[in-house]
């Protein structure tokens, strides 16, 4: 999901000179299709621009073996893009806007090259990107879950994944992008012939809520009442629901790094809402991530597994990423 880019997430210089945002700049991605496709259209988003986005050309090519993350491509590829017919476009402020289709048959797996240039830039500092999504790794749980899911003979071979998330996000109230509930319509139901939904949220609820018993008590019950407004909603447009359990944030003894996250009250609020998420049948299905990278430590307390900590005891590495995809439950997609 796109979301507003964090200062720290800034290019750095000569990309971010004031007052513009990668002025004179060819921006290099690659994408991969997870359906084949005769005609391709790309979306652009400036959903958190405070300014219109000139978008000064967009092409797309083959890049050099087929690789994610190639810098290179294959010479005689390059296909330009137009909107409306023209070559160039400025982005309102919030907006979303699709390029004219372009003939380009390709299939599943393929992956495509896109270059945007932008001659200008984009003035100001409050700009959209996808930070932890990167493009040139693919280490996403649901990157690793699309293999599993294309097995031979599988019924969940033609499947596509579109991926949604959006880091720091929280149900209750926005942060680094809208909350959960406000972006329903945007992220799921404006896309088409989707059937399921996966709901992994509300750890960032607990962990930015105080800690005492009365704050965690009312933030739970929350989630709890956002976990239920999204599937009614969702069900209306006959849209199933799956809902993940909660990942562990708690500190081991005498680490070097304490999760801020990382309080006995929040733990109890964890547990609660995972309880519920198991129990409750709201869900269409349920997929337990908790048990997946959890552990004792003897005193009651969970924590992730060492293997799949990334060393701030609330993010998992890639082995936990890879754990997450292994674990999950494809039968729920079927």
């Amino acid at each position: 999901m796109p979301q507003l880019t964090e200062p720290a997430n800034l290019p750095p210089a000569p990309f971010n000179s004031t007052p513009s945002i990668f002025p004179n700049t060819t921006l290099r991605q690659t994408l991969r299709l997870t359906q084949p496709a005769q005609t391709i259209r790309l979306r652009l988003s400036n959903a958190f621009g405070s300014t219109d986005l000139p978008i000064t050309s967009v092409a797309i090519s083959v890049p050099a073996n087929n690789t994610l993350g190639s810098a290179s491509i294959i010479p005689g590829t390059t296909i330009p893009l137009s909107f409306d017919g023209d070559a160039s476009i400025l982005v309102p402020v919030g907006s979303l806007i699709v390029s004219d289709p372009i003939t380009l048959p390709k299939q599943a797996g393929t992956t495509l090259t896109v270059d945007l240039y932008l001659e200008s830039g984009q003035n100001g500092t409050d700009i959209t990107s996808h930070p932890g999504s990167r493009t040139t790794s693919w280490m996403g749980w649901p990157d690793l879950l699309l293999p599993y899911l294309r097995t031979p003979e599988s019924p969940t071979s033609t499947l596509s994944l579109l991926n949604q998330a959006a880091g720091g996000n929280r149900l209750l109230h926005d942060s680094l992008g809208p909350n959960t509930l406000s972006r329903i319509d945007r992220d799921v139901l404006a896309h088409s012939r989707i059937t399921h939904t996966i709901v992994f949220e509300g750890v960032n609820d607990i962990g930015t809520a105080s800690t005492s018993p009365t704050a965690q008590q009312i933030v739970g019950d929350r989630i709890i009442m956002s976990y239920k407004q999204i599937v009614t909603r969702l069900h209306a447009a006959r849209i199933k629901v799956i809902g993940a359990t909660i990942t562990p944030f708690g500190t081991p003894a005498n680490a070097s790094v304490v999760q801020p996250y990382s309080d006995p009250e929040r733990e109890r609020t964890r547990q609660r809402v995972n309880g519920w998420i198991r129990d409750s049948g709201v869900f269409d299905g349920v997929v337990d991530f908790d048990r997946v990278v959890r552990r004792d430590d003897g005193s009651g307390r969970d924590l992730l597994k060492e293997e799949f900590d990334s060393g701030d005891h609330l993010h998992l590495n890639p082995r936990g990423y890879e754990a997450l995809a292994r674990a999950f439950p494809v039968e729920l997609l079927d």
